[in-house]
């Protein structure tokens, strides 16, 4: 079992057709559990949670982001309401973004 959360300022790039960038303040929270079990191959649970706030105040709008910085992708995100969802790499990568 594993915790980690990482936190910092990066741009968070929009992925739909107004393709803004905005400077944002982020927290991502991981918590991964890897199990076990006789007769049965291991399995990793990850569950991750994002909180992501504008420097400038802007609302932002549903759909699809890329948290980058220093022009290194750091996660896709997507934004539905008031809940950011962290999208898994393989996700990511059909979608053709590689994480740095």
């Amino acid at each position: 079992m594993k915790n980690k959360s990482y936190r910092g300022r990066a741009q968070l790039r929009d992925m739909g057709p107004a393709g803004g960038m905005y400077e944002v303040d982020y927290i991502i929270h991981t918590f991964v559990q890897s199990s076990r079990h006789i007769g049965a191959s291991p399995t990793t649970h990850r569950v991750s949670s994002a909180d992501i706030r504008p420097v400038s105040g802007h609302m932002l709008k549903n759909g699809a982001y890329l948290l980058e910085h220093d022009n290194a992708v750091l996660c896709t995100l997507r934004k539905t309401g008031a809940l950011w969802e962290m999208l898994p790499e393989d996700h990511a990568a059909r979608n053709g973004v590689t994480y740095g």
